[in-house]
């Protein structure tokens, strides 16, 4: 590949780079109450039921001057092992 083929492609390349950084960046890590329930395909009741008996403070979810903030890493490992019949 020549030096001038290369000059052409990098605004294309930049472009790309940019769409991936702002996909990057639209995942969050944390959630709040409605996220993490829209998330995990729950209701709002149902996560608050699910938080109480199989999620853990400090792992799954954090409470922060009095709101519920989860962890979507932790929530996806938790789905990922969890079987519930």
């Amino acid at each position: 590949m020549r030096k001038n083929d290369l000059n052409d492609l990098l605004p294309e390349i930049l472009l790309e780079i940019k769409t991936l950084k702002n996909q990057f960046d639209a995942s969050h890590r944390w959630l709040n109450s409605n996220q993490a329930a829209k998330h995990i395909s729950y209701t709002v009741d149902g996560l608050r039921k699910l938080k109480d008996v199989h999620l853990f403070l400090d792992v799954h979810y954090y409470k922060k001057s009095g709101k519920l903030i989860f962890d979507k890493y932790a929530l996806d490992e938790w789905i990922m092992e969890t079987k519930i019949a």
